[in-house]
């Protein structure tokens, strides 16, 4: 009784039960021991202190002081929630969810303690039991808004967009400067394409919480997709202010003056080693540095990602090969373009050919071009990854196909699970993954000749002339109006560049100026982005001694359209960093000759890979005098250029490059050579396709 009055339960207890043993009915002791055994208040003291303890965020103390203290109050409810909070600071999630249970047995109608417990649940990714827990604290008290805000992010990052922007709805209304829950539901409106409602969440983030610099990043994204750049930038200079190491701002950001053709603020010093490797691959030509950046952005896009156990594997070659094509752009887009006539030529009899879309859904009629192409097409735009994942094994692939890579809207990390036995990369990212879960990259000599074949991380599958597919079907649009239709001289040299104007950089339009202050009465014609960028570049052009209005700009149009007015132009001008990709086959198959620059990484030697497999090797040059002499030559040599044009019109149809049956065939024999490997239990090795002509 003396340790009871010291508060020293434990002595009092062990000497209690030391009388039981010895005194089985002594009824002092047994009153007292139950007596102790339903103390469970701290004297407020020792209460103090543990909060100080948290307070000042020493969690190993704090840990060690509640185990010494639930050795004499073990049904404090206070003290179980207190180990339990230090324990998941400590990253120890299983101790916190078991003290977790331990406090909501004391208190099993208290808000916290449900809440606490969904916390490590949700740490331990036990999804749906840590839903459940939110949703019981919130039944116990709908104004605790942080659990709608934790429930939400659950949601969101399961792919349930919608019942994720239901809940920080709520929150935001119960809780109406919660600035994180106004920053998430911006989150989803961004993802479900409403970017101005989402500025308008961002916006009030901002407000709420300045030093939010998460929103400042949702708000440059918003205005982007807006085409809103200025204000984009703003809002970037603000997150950089505050975070000028945040890699996702700094890449913006520099995609945006990109896109503006702002070359007094590209030359301000940037941290190169911040931009993703998307956006780096515009800022320069180097493919041992854009290696470094794909296999770091791999590792932070997938690092938490462990493959599903593996794939069995089959005794016996399969009658058809099942192949998975994954992109966000089956739709009215570039890859989509280039890709349709391929899925056309697939050879039913032995392959199975899947589609998966994660992006917005096709239009009517790309819907109708996908149905006629006879494949399996599977919707997972709300899909988490790993449920993705789930699907696309489910139908038992033989290879996967990443065509997005790290271009916008890119999900490449679910190839992390392993969703086939054999994974390429092909045509969506003219780069290196940066990572062995991918086995090939599609490439051609051209591309990646063996210099610099110790930069890609994948084998590579080498097709025999150019890596990139086109489809020969495909119509130009009948018309017949005159140059002048367009804003151009009906007499004079036209070049072009319809390349984005994120490609264009300061060394190639220094060249183009000086060609056009050479040429009299030459113009060049650009795709517009939007106001900014044409006011930049007739700036550059007046700083350069070249009137403004000899450059002319056009919007885009239909595709058929834009092929159409190709017929206009005498000379498409590449640009250096990314060369044209489609583009460049866009303005060869219109009959529009072009002239590149071979670079050293795979987006600056995609130009030089086409016109080698349109046989038009006389027009790649291999540095930017010669880039820059060949333009003049040919603008002062018309009967020369117009000879090339006139062959480029034969070869067309008798080179590889538009031959879509046969890049068919080839890749397809590319397909089994990859997976007979596999069979055989080889492992992946560089590939040379031999042409199947």
């Amino acid at each position: 009784m003396t340790h009871e009055q010291r508060e020293e339960v434990a002595q009092a207890r062990s000497l209690y039960t030391q009388i039981l043993k010895s005194f089985p009915e002594n009824s002092t002791a047994k009153d007292r021991l139950e007596a102790l055994s339903r103390k469970v208040d701290l004297p407020p003291e020792r209460l103090a202190s543990l909060f100080a303890l948290s307070e000042r965020k020493e969690y190993v103390q704090l840990a060690k002081s509640a185990i010494a203290l639930i050795r004499d109050y073990p049904n404090s409810y206070m003290l179980w929630a207190l180990l339990g909070s230090a324990e998941h600071e400590l990253g120890q999630f299983e101790h916190a969810e078991k003290c977790a249970r331990k406090a909501l047995s004391f208190r099993p109608r208290n808000a916290l303690a449900h809440y606490n417990l969904a916390n490590a649940l949700r740490a331990q990714d036990k999804v749906q039991e840590a839903l459940e827990c939110y949703a019981d604290a919130l039944n116990l008290d709908p104004n605790l808004a942080i659990a709608n805000h934790n429930r939400a992010m659950l949601l969101f990052r399961e792919g349930d967009i919608e019942a994720a922007l239901h809940e920080w709805r709520i929150a935001n209304e119960t809780a109406p400067d919660f600035a994180e829950a106004h920053y998430g539901s911006g989150i989803c409106l961004f993802r479900l394409g409403k970017y101005e409602e989402a500025v308008a969440s961002f916006q009030r983030a901002v407000e709420l919480n300045p030093k939010l610099v998460e929103a400042y990043l949702g708000l440059g994204n918003a205005y982007n997709e807006l085409g809103d750049l200025p204000k984009a930038g703003e809002a970037l200079d603000m997150a950089l202010e505050l975070n000028p190491d945040d890699s996702s701002a700094t890449s913006l950001r520099a995609w945006i003056q990109s896109r503006l053709c702002d070359f007094a603020g590209e030359a301000k010093p940037i941290n190169r080693a911040e931009l993703n490797p998307f956006s780096a691959l515009f800022y320069e030509d180097d493919p041992k540095e854009q290696q470094l950046r794909s296999q770091a952005f791999w590792r932070q896009l997938a690092g938490g990602i462990r493959p599903f156990s593996e794939l069995p594997r089959p005794k016996y070659r399969p009658d058809q090969l099942k192949i998975g094509y994954f992109s966000a752009d089956f739709h009215d887009h570039a890859t989509l373009h280039l890709l349709s006539g391929v899925l056309r030529e697939h050879d039913r009899t032995g392959f199975e050919i899947h589609a998966y879309s994660y992006g917005r859904q096709a239009s009517v009629q790309f819907r109708d071009l996908l149905n006629q192409r006879n494949l399996h097409f599977h919707y997972a735009e709300g899909l988490s990854d790993e449920t993705f994942a789930e699907l696309a094994r489910s139908h038992q692939l033989d290879i996967a196909i990443d065509l997005k890579g790290y271009t916008a809207e890119t999900r490449s990390q679910i190839f992390g699970y392993r969703l086939a036995p054999i994974q390429m990369n092909y045509l969506g990212y003219p780069s290196t993954l940066g990572t062995d879960v991918f086995d090939y990259i599609v490439a051609d000599r051209m591309l990646i000749p063996s210099r610099y074949r110790k930069y890609y991380d994948e084998k590579v599958l080498y097709l025999p002339h150019s890596y990139q597919p086109n489809d020969n079907l495909r119509r130009a649009a009948d018309i017949s109006t005159p140059r002048s239709e367009f804003g151009l001289p009906e007499r004079g040299m036209v070049f072009c560049c319809f390349n984005n104007s994120t490609k264009i950089k300061k060394d190639e339009f220094d060249i183009w100026m000086r060609v056009l202050a050479q040429v009299e009465g030459s113009v060049l014609w650009l795709l517009r982005t939007d106001d900014g960028m044409e006011g930049n570049l007739r700036k550059s052009a007046e700083a350069s001694g070249v009137a403004s209005d000899r450059l002319i700009f056009c919007d885009r149009a239909p595709h058929a359209l834009h092929l159409a007015r190709h017929r206009h132009a005498d000379l498409f001008l590449d640009t250096f960093n990314c060369n044209a990709h489609t583009t460049g086959s866009d303005a060869l198959w219109a009959g529009l000759p072009l002239i590149t620059m071979a670079g050293k990484q795979f987006a600056a030697r995609v130009a030089a890979s086409l016109l080698n497999a349109v046989g038009l090797p006389e027009l790649i040059t291999e540095s930017k005098e010669e880039y820059e002499a060949r333009i003049l030559h040919l603008a002062t040599h018309r009967t020369e250029l117009r000879e090339i044009r006139e062959r480029l019109a034969r070869n067309r149809f008798i080179h590889p490059l538009f031959d879509t049956r046969r890049y068919t065939r080839n890749l397809e024999n590319g397909f089994r050579r990859a997976y007979e490997r596999y069979l055989a239990g080889e492992p992946p090795a560089d590939i040379r396709v031999l042409d199947q002509s």
